[in-house]
């Protein structure tokens, strides 16, 4: 805060200096004090634009009180105003220290940008009042927007570079475009104001603060307006996020579901054809699992199909899947894996199952899981998963609780492809 208090007393002193050079014309207590008000408003309307964060109004009332009062009179109402408006920043909660230090800032900049912008405009022959319209009035017009356009940038950068800060782009086309507008309104509202009498150039002023009003209040609705579609937005694609987790996972066990398994597998068939890849298909069941619901509850058989799920998870890796396919029965696929290191696999998930612990149910109640494995050999996905079947049948067959291999059979040998 101290460096900000430092630039605008050095402000201070130059519009000291700027005030004994330069004649600062005819002092009236009441336009001072009118002008004033006018550019704290201006400066509280602003116009919140998505791409482009707050547009103050500013520019109309500092150069509208040039063309008036003259650039003396304007820069000590500009820094004045912009001195005292940030303190409403305390009632959005920020703190005395920095409310002073943006005051200090913005007091400082604006006062310069004035004075220098309106001395060009006297030098080039600029009339104040201004009354009319002619060629050296908008040439002077023209280059007091330019000067004062530059020394507002060229402080607002050294301001955010002793922050720390990047400032915006000062060439950026919206922002130069609002300004030179600005200039532009400001122009024409003093022409206007200079030739209404007293109590229409009051109504003309009131109706002119209305506009600026209803522009910021428009930018505000806007700004919530666009808040609330980016909220339904994000919360639609949550929404749909969530229904399409909903359309491929099992409610009761949180793993994939068949629906997504055949995708799945799919999937894989055609990666593994076009690329030569080999991968894996396991049926499993658990084994007697009717017994279950029937002698210990359906509640004891959803816990044993949420712990089988939860091992499951635990074992595999992250790029194969499991998915409950119905009831109690779940399909693996083992991706770039061959037919015994995934058969080494479901060994160690059988395993997995027959130390799972229902005790809260029964210590006599155990599980066990019948297996029948099958490498992908140029099958479609409706033969292969055949192939599991059977496979798993046959260890069904042979006394439960086991893995069972599958054969390629001749006609599910590799199939060519152009």
């Amino acid at each position: 805060m101290r460096i900000m208090a430092a630039l605008f007393g050095a402000s201070i002193l130059v519009l000291l200096l700027a005030t004994w050079l330069v004649d600062p014309g005819p002092i009236n207590p009441w336009a001072l004090i009118s002008f004033f008000g006018f550019s704290l408003f201006a400066i509280s309307c602003q116009y919140q634009h998505p791409g482009h964060g707050f547009v103050s109004f500013d520019r109309v009332a500092q150069f509208a009180a040039v063309l008036m009062l003259g650039p003396i009179q304007a820069a000590w109402i500009n820094a004045l105003a912009s001195l005292v408006h940030p303190i409403e920043r305390l009632r959005r909660g920020e703190t005395l220290t920095h409310s002073l230090a943006a005051g200090f800032a913005n007091g400082a900049m604006m006062g310069m940008a004035v004075l220098a912008g309106g001395l060009v405009y006297l030098a080039l022959g600029g009339p104040v009042p201004l009354t009319h319209f002619s060629l050296e009035a908008l040439v002077a017009l023209a280059a007091m927007a330019v000067i004062a356009h530059i020394v507002n940038e060229s402080m607002l950068k050294w301001v955010f570079k002793m922050h720390g800060m990047s400032s915006n782009d000062p060439h950026d086309p919206f922002s130069l475009t609002l300004e030179l507008l600005s200039y532009l309104v400001a122009a024409l509202f003093t022409v206007v104001w200079m030739h209404l009498p007293l109590t229409e150039s009051v109504v003309f002023t009131g109706l002119f603060c209305v506009a600026i009003w209803q522009l910021s209040a428009h930018g505000r609705m806007r700004m919530r307006l666009e808040r609330l579609v980016k909220e339904r937005t994000r919360d639609l694609h949550v929404k749909t996020e969530q229904l399409h987790e909903m359309t491929r996972t099992d409610d009761l066990t949180g793993l994939r579901n068949r629906r997504h398994a055949q995708i799945r597998l799919e999937e894989e068939i055609h990666r593994a054809r076009r690329h030569g890849r080999r991968f894996c298909l396991a049926l499993a069941d658990l084994d007697h699992f009717k017994a279950i619901n029937d002698n210990y509850s359906h509640a004891a058989g959803d816990e044993a199909l949420r712990r089988v799920a939860a091992a499951f998870q635990s074992e595999l890796r992250g790029e194969d899947m499991v998915a409950r396919f119905g009831g109690e029965e779940f399909v693996f696929l083992f991706v770039e894996t061959e037919l015994g290191d995934a058969r080494e696999v479901c060994e160690r998930l059988r395993r997995a199952v027959a130390r799972i612990k229902l005790n809260e149910y029964s210590r006599q109640l155990k599980l066990s899981m019948s297996v029948g494995l099958a490498e992908f050999s140029g099958d479609t996905a409706s033969e292969l998963l055949n192939r599991a079947d059977r496979a798993l049948y046959a260890a069904k067959n042979a006394g439960r609780d086991r893995v069972q291999l599958s054969q390629p059979h001749r006609d599910t040998l590799p199939r060519i492809h152009p």
